[in-house]
């Protein structure tokens, strides 16, 4: 049994808890090598949905695009981009000049 906090504890099964030591070691000898200490500390996050400001940035560009693409439509901007259909054999007859 693993402890991570007071009161916050789970098994390890015995497969994994020999790769995890193998983990484990291999991450102190490359700390070692690299000149930092062997002690490794762990800190466990709770996992859940946060807003922060790339929250509000996100859906603030994605309100941004809604609108745009809302008034691309209703000027009329895919009858456009149908009337300048075509490929590069098409502008043959044209001349630059």
């Amino acid at each position: 049994m693993v402890a991570l906090k007071p009161g916050c504890q789970f098994t390890v099964p015995p497969q994994a808890d020999q790769d995890r030591e193998t983990a484990g070691e291999s991450a102190r000898r490359l700390a070692r090598y690299l000149g930092g200490s062997d002690q490794l500390q762990v800190q466990v996050m709770e996992k859940g949905i946060t807003w922060n400001y790339t929250t509000v940035l996100n859906i603030l560009a994605l309100a941004l695009t809604a609108t745009l693409l809302v008034r691309f439509f209703r000027t009329g901007g895919r009858d456009m981009l149908s009337m300048m259909g075509g490929g590069p054999d098409d502008m043959a007859d044209h001349s630059a000049g």
